[in-house]
C-alpha cells in the first residue's frame, strides 16, 4: 500500500502545502496531477484540494488514486456594523477574529501591535482600519466607519495634535449645519501674540482650518486662546 504524507497549505487560498510519498519502490514515477512524471515524490508542493495522483511502475504500467489536501480555515476579522457617537464619546473598537492573533494594526489609530481592542474619541467622522496577523503569516482586515454627530450647532475642539500623523491635525471649527459662515477666528499664545486669523469661512473647511505653524513654523504644545 502507497503511504502518503499531507501537510495542508499554511493559510487559506496559499499552494504551500506538501506531499510526500513515504514507500515508492525503485523505478516508479509519479504525476501529481500536471501531466509530468518525476521520480522523487517527497516534498511536493501543493494547493488545497483534490486530483489524480498518477503511479507508473518500471514496465510502464499507470495507477490513479485520489489525493485531498485539506484547506486551512481562512483567517477572519471583524469590527462590527458602522456605528454613529456624539462627539465627545468615547468607543471601544474591538477585533473579533478565529485565529491565533500575533500582531494587530490599527493604522494611525493606535501604535499597539498587542491590542485587540483599543478606544478612541474621534472628533469628526471617519473610517478605521484593522488588519490582524496570525502564528502563520497569514492576515485578514476590516473596516468601520465612526460617524460623528455634533449635540451642538457648533464645536470648537479643546485639543488638536499637527504632527503630520492625518489624526487631527487641523483645528477646525465645525457645525451641524446651522452655521452658514464665521465672521472671524482669533488664536492667541499665552503671551497674547496673535498666532493665527482667519475671517468670513465655511466652518469644517480643512483649507481654512489652522494647521498649527506659525510663520512657517510648528508651535510648542501649550495652551492658545
Amino acid at each position: 500500500n502507497l503511504s502518503l504524507e499531507l501537510i495542508p497549505p499554511l493559510c487559506f487560498g496559499d499552494c504551500n502545502g506538501i506531499i510526500s510519498v513515504l514507500n515508492p519502490s525503485e523505478g516508479w514515477l509519479f504525476d501529481f496531477g500536471d501531466g509530468n512524471f518525476i521520480s522523487d515524490p517527497t516534498n511536493v508542493t501543493a494547493c488545497a484540494g483534490t486530483f489524480e495522483l498518477s503511479i507508473m511502475d518500471s514496465l510502464g504500467c499507470v495507477v490513479d488514486t485520489t489525493v485531498n489536501i485539506l484547506s486551512p480555515l481562512p483567517v477572519t476579522v471583524s469590527l462590527g456594523p458602522d456605528t454613529t457617537i456624539e462627539r465627545g464619546d468615547t468607543i471601544m473598537l474591538m477585533g473579533f477574529t478565529n485565529a491565533d492573533i500575533i500582531y494587530y494594526d490599527w493604522l494611525t489609530a493606535s501604535s499597539c501591535s498587542i491590542c485587540s481592542e483599543i478606544a478612541i474619541a474621534p472628533q469628526t467622522s471617519a473610517l478605521y482600519s484593522l488588519e490582524v496577523t496570525d502564528v502563520n503569516n497569514c492576515t485578514a482586515s476590516d473596516d468601520i466607519f465612526i460617524t460623528v454627530r455634533a449635540v451642538n450647532n457648533i464645536f470648537i475642539p479643546t485639543v488638536f495634535s499637527p504632527n503630520g500623523d492625518q489624526v487631527n491635525d487641523l483645528f477646525m471649527i465645525e457645525s451641524d449645519g446651522d452655521i452658514e459662515r464665521i465672521n472671524s477666528l482669533d488664536i492667541f499664545d499665552r503671551w497674547g501674540n496673535l498666532v493665527f486669523q482667519n475671517h468670513d469661512f465655511i466652518p469644517g473647511d480643512p483649507s481654512q482650518g489652522w494647521d498649527g505653524l506659525y510663520k512657517g513654523e510648528y508651535l510648542n504644545p501649550g495652551v492658545y486662546i
